[in-house]
This record gives C-alpha cells, sequence and structure tokens, in this order.
C-alpha cells in the first residue's frame, strides 16, 4: 500500500488495517515484534501529580444500596484471612475515587447485615462519611443557604456512576442517599427481607407454608443458627414479621417438579446462618420426614434445651433481598447509569440462561427414550415412567436412613458453653499475669557480684 493511500485514510480505518494485518501475521505463525514506545511522559505526568488534598473538601454521611453475587466470594466483611470479600472490593473502590482518605474505621463504616461465603444481596445497606464537592469553607453557612448547598451537592457527585467505574462487574452500587450523622446502617434498619430459591421436586408445599406459619413472632431461634459464645451474642429471641413459600417461576418444559419456588421471610434481625438453618428443617418437612410442628417445638425451650444435630442449607440460593428504613430518600439514578448495571449483569444472565436450556434439552431426549421392556411392560418413555414413580432412588434412600430431629443428638447448651469459654479465658489472663509478674521480678531484681580477697 503506498504512502498516498496511507495519507487517505483515516485514523479508524489505520487501526482497523493493523488489526487486519495483526491477525494474518497471526494466522500464518509469524512472530509479531513487541511494540514499544517512550513512556516517559506517562511517568513524568504521574511524578508531578499532586497528592489529593481532602482538606479542601467537606464530607457528607450517607447511605449506599449495595447489589452483588455472592458465589465467588468469601463473604460481605473484611477478613485478614483473605483479600475477596465484598467489603475488600468497596473499599478499595472508595480509595481509588477518593471518596474517603484512609479506611473504614475513620469513616465510621456501618453494614446493615452481614451476609457469608457464597450469599448474595440485591438490598445490602452500607453507611459512612464520604468526599463532597462542596469546599470545605461553604459548609459554614447556616439556614436556608446551607440546605440550598446541600441540595446542589447531590448532583455535583455521581456516587453510583463512581463507584461502580471501579468496582467488578458483580458488584454493583445501584443508589444513594444522604443521611443523617445519627444514621446507622445497621441499628436504624427496621426491617431484612431475605429470600431463598429452591426447586418443587418432589417437595410437599401446603405442608411447608404451615411450617411456616409457626415462624412468625417472637421466638427463641437458638436452635436456628451457629452459636459462637466469643463473638458477644448473648441472647437468641427474634422477631419474625412475615415467612411464606410462593411459586416463583414455572418451568418451561411444564414439568411441576422443575418450578422453581422462593421461601421468604422478613423480620427485625437475624442470627448467624438463621435463614440456611430453618431452611434445612423445611426441606425436611417438604420431604414429609418431619411434620410442620417441628418449628413450634424448636422454639421451645423446654422441649429442646439446645439445638439437636442436622446440617444447614446451602449458601448459594439465599439472598438478602431488601434492607428497610423510615425515613430515608433514595436519590435514584440516570436512566443511562442503570442501563450500564443491567447491561453488565445480563450477560452474566444470558450465560446462564444458555446453560439451563441446554441442560432442559438433555432432559427432553433422555425423556424420550423408551424403558425396556422387560424392566415397564407398557413400552413408556422414561420421562412418563419417572412421572409415575413416588420419589428418586436419592429421595428413597434419605427416607430410610432418615433420623427424626427428635432421636437426635444435641449439642451442648449456651450456658454450659458460655461457662467453659470463660473459665478459659480466665485460665488465660492468669497466665498472662503470671508471666507479665515473672518478667517484671526479673527486669527489678539486682545480681549480687562477688570479690575474690587480695
Amino acid at each position: 500500500m503506498s504512502r498516498v493511500i496511507l495519507n487517505s485514510l483515516t485514523r479508524e480505518r489505520l487501526l482497523q488495517r493493523c488489526v487486519e494485518l495483526e491477525k494474518l501475521l497471526v494466522s500464518n505463525a509469524i512472530a509479531i515484534p513487541p511494540t514499544s514506545f517512550d513512556d516517559s511522559c506517562l511517568k513524568k505526568k504521574k511524578k508531578n501529580q499532586k497528592p489529593f488534598d481532602f482538606s479542601k473538601y467537606s464530607q457528607r454521611k450517607v447511605a449506599l444500596k449495595i447489589a452483588y453475587l455472592g458465589e465467588k466470594y468469601h463473604g460481605l466483611a473484611m477478613q485478614s484471612s483473605t483479600p475477596d470479600t465484598v467489603e475488600a472490593h468497596l473499599l478499595a473502590a472508595l480509595l481509588k475515587t477518593k471518596l474517603i482518605e484512609k479506611d473504614f474505621a475513620t469513616a465510621q463504616y456501618s453494614r446493615s447485615g452481614r451476609t457469608d461465603k457464597g450469599v448474595s444481596a440485591f438490598g445490602q445497606v452500607v453507611s459512612l462519611y464520604v468526599r463532597s464537592a462542596e469546599p470545605k469553607q461553604d459548609t459554614q453557612e447556616e439556614g436556608g443557604e446551607l440546605k440550598k448547598k446541600k441540595a446542589k451537592v447531590a448532583k455535583d457527585i455521581n456516587y453510583v456512576k463512581m463507584l461502580n467505574g471501579v468496582l467488578p462487574l458483580d458488584i454493583r452500587v445501584i443508589d444513594w442517599a444522604p443521611v443523617d450523622k445519627e444514621f446507622d446502617a445497621r441499628f436504624s434498619c427496621t426491617a431484612r427481607h431475605y429470600k431463598y430459591f429452591f426447586h418443587k421436586e418432589t417437595h410437599d408445599i401446603d405442608a411447608m407454608k404451615a411450617a411456616c406459619k409457626h415462624l412468625v413472632g417472637e421466638h427463641d431461634f437458638s436452635n436456628f443458627c451457629k452459636v459462637d459464645v466469643a463473638n458477644g451474642v448473648t441472647q437468641f429471641i427474634r422477631t419474625i414479621y412475615d415467612a411464606f413459600v410462593t411459586k416463583y417461576e414455572q418451568s418451561p418444559s411444564g414439568e411441576e417438579q422443575r418450578d422453581v419456588y422462593v421461601f421468604e421471610i422478613r423480620g427485625r434481625g437475624f442470627l448467624w446462618h438463621q435463614v440456611r438453618c430453618i431452611m434445612a428443617i423445611l426441606f425436611l418437612v417438604g420431604k414429609k420426614l418431619e411434620a410442620p410442628e417441628i418449628f413450634k417445638e424448636l422454639v421451645d425451650m423446654e422441649l429442646y434445651p439446645s439445638k439437636p444435630a442436622y446440617t444447614m442449607a446451602s449458601e448459594l440460593p439465599l439472598v438478602l433481598y431488601n434492607c428497610e428504613y423510615g425515613h430515608v430518600e433514595w436519590v435514584g439514578q440516570d436512566a443511562s447509569d442503570l442501563d450500564i448495571v443491567q447491561t453488565g449483569w445480563e450477560e452474566s444472565w444470558r450465560d446462564n440462561s444458555v446453560r439451563n436450556a441446554l441442560h432442559t434439552l438433555f432432559f427432553d431426549i433422555l425423556g424420550s427414550v423408551h424403558v425396556n421392556a422387560s424392566v415397564n411392560d407398557s413400552g413408556s418413555t422414561w420421562s412418563q415412567v419417572r412421572a409415575g414413580m413416588p420419589m428418586t432412588t436419592k429421595e428413597e434412600t434419605q427416607r430410610r436412613k432418615h433420623k427424626p430431629i427428635r432421636e437426635r443428638p444435641c449439642a451442648e447448651s449456651y450456658a454450659v458453653r458460655l461457662a467453659r469459654y470463660e473459665e478459659k479465658q480466665k485460665d488465660k489472663e492468669a497466665e498472662a499475669e503470671a508471666k507479665a509478674e515473672h518478667s517484671m521480678n526479673k527486669s527489678t531484681s539486682t545480681p549480687t557480684t562477688t570479690t575474690a580477697a587480695s
């Protein structure tokens, strides 16, 4: 290609031509020399860049509404053992955008509720002090002028757009609100709403609905949580406002067992692993291995003074759906910003939808296979035979091996575990005091020296 032709091309066409030539070289196994350039201008710019001066800006307290898919994260809360938590990414984003200067502690950070590894949230709320676009000196004004300036600030910084620009795609800030200095994401929350998704399979939905009625009200849920005497929780009475099971989505194949149902529970506050423990027992009711009244019995501390042994339900289908507050006015977002958020999650949704379609197609093909006449004289297809089976092999095994809750061994009561923990703490304190006293005596003692006679 001659220089005259090259000079006539636009920048976009030149870039396109470079990409085409590079693909041609790669397809012919020709090594491409590495591109080099003088980055001294970049280094110079970085070297001369002044540090961000937070002292020039005022701060304001805000609430952020956050959504995240928890499958690949080690929970919400920051942990010293792993950097891959939702809060670790949130902190990094806040620091990178210069919305906070140092850490969560100095920003007076608070979260509505802690979600464990694998658990998602679409309505998680955190509160903290962040940088405002308003210069600090302007915040000294009082009365109506200050209110006008605060209203102006709400338009100056788009916290949602700024944070989403640096957060991972599966962690999104979806709204924010200005709040008073007394507001606390945890203690100002009036209700928390969880959802847990599951397939119909052979579950007795009516029995599960009946069991949910025993959850509503004020109860001692110590048999529906993980008790850790070291975390400071000393009372396990919680109030549940609503608990119910409803159909969420009908299976495209029309098979009832593949319908998706959701268990919803809404309450003032929840204990560690409370929803997953409730679901574990609710599944036993759905499989007709326990009666719906088991919930009424397990919140009776006279019948069950300590927690019987059972395995928690999986964390993956659980989502913190919403956190409720009074007198919080969410700002709302521009349509363009919301479109960016949705577009990012639609890619993941499309991938999973295709996977589900492939699974459904396989089940359809498998269902059309005729069952051997020696086993089934009618010569029916597998889907017809399976529909008439009372239960699957797995469910039959579970029923045969099931041990009723009332016959299972129970853990030590909270009082016993607390007493042993306090005793250990006293022993540690006594040991530490003994070591300190020994060290002090050793440092204050004067060594004696003996002088030989001349």
